[in-house]
């Protein structure tokens, strides 16, 4: 549970980080690549 945990707050961490540095235009092939991993 915990690794669960600490992944999924990586990963929100993580987009949040590249969002905010790179745009709105990366955010969608990340979000597919996640949800291709689930």
């Amino acid at each position: 549970m915990f690794f669960i945990t600490g992944m999924s707050t990586f990963t929100w961490v993580l987009i949040a980080y590249i969002g905010l540095h790179l745009g709105q235009e990366h955010i969608a092939p990340i979000k597919e690549f996640l949800e291709n991993t689930k």
